[in-house]
């Protein structure tokens, strides 16, 4: 995962984190963030085949398919009311 966590940051990510599951500690996922929604469709064309390579060695240890989730920041605004 430290493979990953250098390509996801080479890429444009402004912070990652592996975290596991307390209820089921054997399950981990992966966050990270991008600036922008364009940032990262651009991180969808950057790997090289090193990174290839990385991702085939942690699709090991998957089981069943990975959950993919985006999330994007939600616009807040301060003021009256």
């Amino acid at each position: 995962m430290v493979g990953l966590r250098t390509i996801r940051r080479r890429d444009g990510a402004t912070f990652w984190a592996l975290f596991y599951d307390a209820e089921e500690p054997r399950q981990y996922t992966e966050y990270f963030v991008v600036d922008t929604w364009l940032e990262h469709v651009r991180q969808h064309g950057r790997g090289t085949v090193s990174d290839q390579y990385i991702r085939e060695r942690v699709r090991q240890f998957q089981t069943g398919e990975p959950v993919i989730k985006h999330y994007i920041a939600a616009q807040t605004f301060r003021g009256r009311g």
